[in-house]
């Protein structure tokens, strides 16, 4: 080989093999080197087989030979063994060459691919978990309409609790959203809450903040939006005085906390003879965790048990 193809080889921003007609590699410049950690001589023939991923070996060879059997340009991913042991996902591009009008081999190059399919993995998680989450809002949605609709007696009082109890999904995906679908503070859901209306000046919390999976932030945000809102219509915000207690207890050995929340100062509550809309929304969020809601004459009290994130 030329000084100047060398020079342009080991210089080249990727890293670079070449195959003879016998499908024996004979070349790799110094990227493909310094990236293996290897010399040439154990990266000669199929020596550069040894860096590939066990997992990748057969699917990586059927491709590599199938290409020299119809001498046709090939690319490929697999995992490459890097100097410090870790296996990146690499990007492999060959093509065929010709000397003096015949076939010769190949030439290939590659590149480190590992970060962005890395990137590609977690936004095709987020799509997935996107996806879900809006059949299941859709479903929520319909269930709400068709509820509401049954107990509510105008028009206008159906639209009224449909907006607000739709605002309980759109802050889950929300608090979600501004999460990027990881852990969510407890604590900052509990303040979306107080920003509803009539709320924060009542509303007292206390206890440690602890981090709810993705998978129950809706489930806890709906409960608590219900909440407020059967507190605003009958409980301890439908008057000028009452006020709302939530307390957050730890359990780091059970990795769960329960969520006390308590009303005072309200209306005399009593157990409802009919479940109205409100309290089998409650049931219906809140069955999806350990939970309990007492109708006691002084306030309602509901608890939930949260399985957190330590």
């Amino acid at each position: 080989m030329s000084e100047l193809f060398h020079e342009l080889a080991d210089n080249a921003p990727v890293m670079i093999w070449r195959s003879s007609l016998d499908q024996m590699c004979d070349y790799f410049n110094k990227p493909w080197l310094e990236f293996t950690g290897r010399s040439l001589a154990q990266e000669l023939g199929v020596g550069w087989v040894d860096g590939v991923h066990a997992e990748d070996v057969e699917r990586c060879l059927a491709t590599y030979r199938g290409a020299f059997e119809e001498r046709k340009e090939f690319s490929m991913e697999y995992r490459l063994r890097r100097f410090d042991g870790a296996y990146r996902w690499v990007l492999d591009n060959g093509k065929p060459f010709d000397r003096e009008g015949s076939f010769a081999g190949y030439f290939g190059s590659c590149i480190d691919i590992h970060d962005r399919k890395k990137v590609e993995a977690a936004n095709a998680l987020m799509v997935s978990e996107l996806n879900h989450r809006v059949r299941n809002n859709l479903a929520s949605i319909k269930g709400l309409i068709n509820q509401t609709s049954k107990t509510a007696e105008t028009t206008g009082v159906m639209t009224r609790i449909l907006n607000f109890r739709v605002e309980g999904l759109a802050l889950a995906h929300t608090v979600l959203a501004q999460h990027g679908w990881h852990p969510v503070s407890l604590m900052a859901l509990i303040g979306h809450i107080a920003e509803l209306p009539d709320v924060r000046a009542r509303l007292f919390v206390t206890g440690e903040d602890a981090l709810i999976a993705p998978e129950k932030v809706e489930s806890v945000a709906v409960t608590l939006h219900e909440l407020a809102l059967n507190a605003r219509q009958h409980g301890a915000l439908s008057n000028e005085s009452a006020q709302v207690f939530i307390n957050l207890t730890r359990f780091i050995e059970a990795g769960e906390l329960h969520l006390y929340w308590k009303e005072e100062g309200g209306p005399i509550v009593w157990e409802p003879q009919r479940v109205g809309l409100g309290t089998r929304m409650i049931r219906l969020f809140a069955g999806r965790l350990p939970s309990n809601l007492d109708f006691r004459p002084e306030g309602l009290v509901c608890i939930l048990t949260l399985p957190i994130k330590m």
